[in-house]
């Protein structure tokens, strides 16, 4: 029989009384039998008798875990109202500098402002960072079947943590002991189209029985494989609105096609296929292809997760603990095979170590080139795919956390202390994007063979292995000591003290032919660092009165040359037995990090999908007249909108050694109401500033300030191109209007990190449950938890006042909530849960223009679909355990059918109703 050793008696007897998820208990309802054992919440370093502390905490119960059905925390965390659901996330991050890895970010405040740890210390960081700059922590990497709890502290904690808890912390709490064997199998797959399956495969086994033999040692093996899909397996799923307004050419070939199309308007050549083009492929007069099947919408993945851990008792006030995991991740992403055409406005592109703009003018095929049919050079449309699987770049990850450490007493003294080491390793390698100079040289010498299959040696000088590595590791020794100082009239005044040491290194490094700016369009970066961390802590607990408690903490951290005091100071008041009321005012901090500080030369790369207000107009007019066109001429009406308005720009960013730390305010103030042992209601207003934040300049702020002081040497133009000028000529040949530009696309953009930005979030958290025993029905649970947010403001600094209010505008959804229905008969458990999020509007800060009403008119869209719609979303959980040593269970995920809201901007998410069987089996 499997069970879970070394927890005394009393402890379960509080795990019993504790009736919610987010633990709504008062000490007032805990008997005096069970207050001898004390406890340690997030958010604050003293052990004490009632579980209910200053700020805000909710807690997911293992229980609560296995209802979600999630088969990682990353599927877990979303499900809180807090998380930020747009956090970087390993199943469609292949175009990210952090590929491979899913982060966490609360408040909408970004993952840098979010601390996660494991049992209350902190694990490495990815070994990439984010945009070149963020660094965060890989949660792919945290199994969730090892996990006992997760507690969310919603409030800032950089008193008790140090730097990065400025929203929030997210304290994953594994099992401790564990003897006996187990092991859990499930299978998730879609319904309607049977994509994206999901497999993961657990054995856990431990042995030792800490009261008996004085210890415990237990090992945790988790597995997990994602399937992958591509546009194609869903392409019936798409609709109306999506191929009407969005992307009208989905279901149509492109032009810039295999084996491609012969194209020179400069010499009278209109568009016609290549020779060896086949019949079927002709279109319209053109050679023409389907690129669904190399569209992924959802990437594969593998994982291997490994956790163990060993815990001694020496004597009832010595112990020994360890902590040992492995986490091996990898990712594959297909990528689509490179394309080009001659006619295009020269490729540019930054080289980092240098800062100087790349430029190279797209091949023609020359006079005696075998494709090549006149007697003078000629333009081509041309896409790579004698050899679509090398379009692809492969990530692979792994990361450990090692520590060995003793806790013990002293008197009314508790202690701790570890050393330990945490550290990661990615390579992210891929092929896909051309060498500049092979590309001009084999595509004008006639060596590479158009419409034909190349050799593997002409392909590995084409397209190269290209990419980026990174190392990070932190060594590092902590320890702290909390007791009772004196006793007060009111009560203990109680005390912790602390330090922590650590040792961080990071290397992250392009592959030396991107360093060089030899591949096209490609961006490269290059940091090596490494710095010393040190934090001495204290904190108090004071009873002042009877049912009033005052806590202070203050926190000294040095990162590097940056140092920092964090205070923090609450209360929790019970004016009456039933009613807790609670508060806090907390100073948080980020030390700027070894990206933001120490990268070497720039990190050069391309923001996508901008819109360019200096061309957008212009480009929707003339997407507008093409549309009226035949079939080239629609998929010409993408290629010219997206040259103003979906565009993508060049950019160089350069680290700033004399950036100082993010700072931040927050305060938190709220109630707990408990009128009975069924049911509880908590509600805390929370509001956080945070200033002299580390970003570089947005581009579209960039864009919009385009030639105001401050902003004259932020943008480069580049001449109106000759496809430019094709585009107008053509759209003025469809509809006898004239159409002019008024300037070219941008060909760089120069930014630096600085301390110039302010955000500002409120709003309220609410947690409502309620638990209670029908005798003919069952054991009835009824929870709500819920983020109802009121501000999220950026500030303007060459204005000088606050922005407008993000919130209820695009991916500012002002609610997020889930209310959770539980039914416990006998050996069968069923829970029902209802994911809802508000809707918004369609425009964001700096585009109110072209997304409102006149905007979406302006662009064709119909009224209704000028905003976001609510989304609801239903899950349902049934398991049975009347089995000997068995468990089964069924998930049903959106279990309605319900499609995501129609989004203009983004387009359809495709969303299907999936099923997932569970088993586990205890030896």
């Amino acid at each position: 029989m499997t069970k879970e050793v070394g927890v005394k008696k009393k402890y379960l007897a509080i795990a019993v009384a504790t009736l919610s998820s987010t633990d709504l208990a008062f000490s007032a309802e805990v008997s005096q039998a069970q207050r001898a054992e004390k406890i340690e919440i997030t958010g604050s370093n003293i052990k004490r008798l009632n579980r209910e502390t200053q700020a805000p905490v909710q807690v997911i119960r293992r229980e609560e875990i296995k209802q979600t059905g999630a088969n990682t925390l990353r599927q877990l965390l979303d499900t809180i109202s807090a998380a930020d659901l747009s956090a970087i996330s390993d199943v469609n991050s292949g175009k990210s500098f952090a590929s491979g890895a899913s982060g966490l970010a609360l408040r909408g405040m970004g993952k840098r402002a979010t601390l996660t740890l494991v049992n209350g210390r902190r694990i490495s960081h990815y070994a990439l960072a984010d945009g070149a700059k963020e660094n965060f922590v890989n949660i792919d990497t945290i199994p969730t079947e090892v996990i006992d709890r997760v507690e969310i502290l919603k409030d800032g904690a950089s008193a008790i943590y140090g730097s990065d808890a400025i929203a929030g912390v997210v304290n994953i709490i594994t099992r401790k002991t564990y003897s006996g064997l187990s092991a859990t199998a499930s299978a998730q797959h879609g319904v309607d189209r049977n994509v994206g399956a999901q497999h993961t495969a657990t054995v856990t086994a431990g042995t030792g029985d800490l009261a008996k033999d004085g210890y415990n040692v237990f090992g945790h093996l988790d597995l997990y494989r994602r399937e992958g899909y591509t546009q194609a397996d869903i392409l019936g799923a798409y609709p109306d609105w999506h191929t009407t307004y969005v992307n009208p050419a989905l279901r149509q070939p492109h032009s810039t096609s295999y084996p491609g199309n012969l194209f020179d308007p400069a010499n009278g050549v209109a568009r016609q296929p290549m020779y060896n083009c086949p019949a079927a492929q002709v279109i319209d007069g053109a050679c023409k292809i389907y690129l669904n099947e190399q569209i992924e919408i959802i990437s594969p993945a593998k994982r291997v997760n490994v956790h163990s851990g060993a815990r001694f008792t020496f004597n009832p006030d010595l112990r020994g603990f360890g902590e040992l995991s492995y986490s091996r991740t990898q990712n594959t992403y297909r990528l689509e095979p490179y394309a080009f055409r001659s006619a295009m406005a020269p490729a540019k592109w930054l080289n980092g170590l240098t800062g100087e703009i790349n430029s190279m003018d797209y091949p023609t095929l020359a006079v005696g080139n075998p494709a090549n049919p006149y007697t003078f050079p000629v333009g081509i449309e041309y896409r790579f795919m004698d050899d679509v699987s090398l379009f692809k770049r492969d990530v692979t990850s792994n990361q450990y956390r090692l520590l060995a450490g003793l806790e013990g007493s002293v008197g009314k003294w508790d202690w701790n202390a570890a050393v330990g080491r945490v550290g990661a390793d990615t390579d992210s390698s891929e092929r896909g994007s051309p060498s500049a100079r092979e590309l001009t040289r084999l595509i004008t010498s006639g060596e590479y063979r158009i419409g034909e299959r190349n050799s593997d040696e002409v392909l590995a000088r084409l397209f190269p292995h290209i990419g980026m590595t990174g190392n990070t590791y932190q060594n590092f020794v902590d320890g702290k000591i909390s007791g009772e100082i004196m006793d007060l009239p009111a009560g203990p005044l109680a005390i912790a003290l602390g330090f922590d040491l650590r040792e961080e290194s990071l290397k992250i490094s392009s592959s030396e032919n991107v360093q060089r700016a030899e591949i096209v369009n490609r961006g490269g970066f290059t940091v090596d660092g490494r710095r010393q961390l040190s934090a001495l802590f204290a904190e108090l607990n004071i009873p002042v009165v009877k049912n009033l408690e005052v806590s202070a903490a203050a926190r000294y951290d040095k990162a590097g040359a940056n140092d920092r005091i964090s205070p923090k100071v609450g209360f929790r008041f019970h004016p009456v037995r039933n009613l807790l009321l609670r508060g806090t005012y907390a100073e948080g901090f980020r030390a700027p990090n070894i990206p933001e500080q120490m990268a070497q030369g720039g990190l050069t790369g391309r923001f996508h999908r901008q819109e360019d207000p200096r061309r957008c107009a212009t480009a929707t007019e003339i997407r507008n007249a093409l549309r009226t066109g035949n079939a080239t001429d629609i998929n010409d009406a993408n290629l010219a909108f997206n040259s103003g308005c979906n565009v993508e720009i060049p950019v160089i960013i350069t680290a700033n050694p004399a950036i100082q730390p993010e700072t931040s305010t927050s305060k938190s103030l709220g109630f707990v109401f408990e009128p009975n042992r069924h049911f509880s209601l908590a509600a805390d207003y929370f509001t956080i500033e945070r200033k002299n934040e580390i970003r570089n300049r947005l581009p579209p702020y960039v864009l919009k300030n385009e030639g105001k002081p401050n902003f004259e040497t932020a943008l480069d133009r580049q001449a109106i191109s000759a496809m430019d000028l094709y585009f107008a000529q053509r759209a003025s040949q469809l509809t006898g209007q004239s159409y002019t530009w008024d300037v070219g696309q941008v060909q760089r953009m120069s930014l630096q990190y600085e301390n110039l930005f302010r955000t500002r979030v409120s709003g309220i958290d609410i947690d409502a449950d309620s638990r209670f025993n029908l005798a003919s029905i069952g054991r009835v649970g009824v929870g709500l938890e819920a983020t109802y947010m009121i501000k999220h403001q950026t500030y303007d600094v060459e204005a000088n006042k606050w922005q407008a209010n993000l919130i209820g505008r695009y991916a500012y959804p002002r609610l997020r909530a889930t209310l959770k229905t539980s039914l416990t008969r006998g050996p069968w458990s069923t829970s029902l849960r209802f994911h809802y999020m508000a809707g918004t509007t369609l425009y964001s800060l700096y585009d109110e223009n072209s997304y409102n009403l006149d905007g979406c008119a302006k662009k064709g869209y119909p009224a209704q679909y000028c905003k976001i719609g609510s989304d609801l979303r239903t899950d349902l959980t049934v398991t049975y355990s009347g089995f000997k040593n068995l468990t089964a269970g069924i998930n049903v995920f959106n279990l309605l059918g319900r499609d995501s809201p129609v989004d203009m901007r983004n387009g359809f998410i495709y969303r299907d109703r999936e099923v997932k069987l569970a088993m586990g089996y205890e030896f």
